[in-house]
């Protein structure tokens, strides 16, 4: 798990889990391929990963039905995943592993073998209740470039912000453009929406009279729409005659 890659902080229970882009056999296969080569390959760029053989990658089924007239050539899988800690914080961690179905070359830096990471990032932020970033830890265990792990000593300056209003903002000023990794910076956001899975009490106004932050922010949970009306009947408009 991502946690023991980082470090274990007193982590407790898991409490939320993301998964999204692919079907879970793609992590299994890549946490056992990893396990295999730091057991029997040399460290650093471009050691093999094979995260799955053919058999796995063309028994896979499409997502939305699509067999015919394709060849995979990508595959993206990011995680999330959230934790209560036994000392009253919170840790939202995330993985980005991107894969080529085919070989993939970038001259003078290496050649990919289908099925072995081309990235593989991890991060983890520790939260308190009120959704502050405590703490924050980042693994790049595959990169493209040699230069590419630099990026990892600016995510401490997200410390102090909060995940809420202003958090992409947050990440523009302290990571945006040439201080970080766009895909370092793709997670981190995301990761905001995972908090909020793992914390929905403590995301809730402390004002009753105030709506859940939630609510206006997407096509379900419309002031004016049917499940306002069933789960926050004192925050329904009716819609407009």
């Amino acid at each position: 798990m991502i946690a023991g890659e980082l470090g274990d902080p007193a982590l407790a229970d898991p409490v939320h889990a993301r998964v999204t882009d692919v079907p879970d056999v793609r992590l299994v296969a890549r946490h056992q391929a990893r396990d295999d080569r730091r057991a029997h390959a040399e460290i650093g760029h471009g050691a093999q990963r094979p995260v799955e053989d053919a058999a796995i990658r063309e028994a896979e089924p499409d997502l939305l039905g699509q067999t015919d007239g394709r060849a995979p050539q990508h595959t993206r899988t990011t995680v999330f995943r959230g934790y209560r800690r036994d000392d009253g914080l919170w840790d939202i961690e995330g993985e980005l592993l991107d894969t080529k179905s085919v070989p993939f070359e970038i001259p003078g830096d290496g050649v990919w073998q289908p099925g072995e990471a081309i990235h593989g990032l991890k991060i983890r932020v520790t939260i308190d209740p009120a959704f502050t970033v405590r703490d924050i830890a980042v693994s790049m265990d595959d990169v493209p470039h040699p230069e590419c792990p630099q990026a990892q000593a600016p995510m401490r300056r997200m410390i102090g912000a909060t995940m809420g209003p202003g958090w992409r903002k947050a990440i523009e000023t302290h990571l945006g453009g040439v201080q970080g990794c766009a895909h370092l910076r793709e997670l981190l956001f995301n990761m905001a929406t995972a908090a909020y899975q793992t914390l929905p009490d403590e995301a809730e106004p402390a004002d009753p009279a105030r709506p859940p932050h939630h609510l206006g922010k997407c096509l379900a949970w419309d002031f004016a729409g049917p499940v306002v009306a069933r789960h926050h009947p004192m925050f329904f408009r009716p819609p407009a005659a």
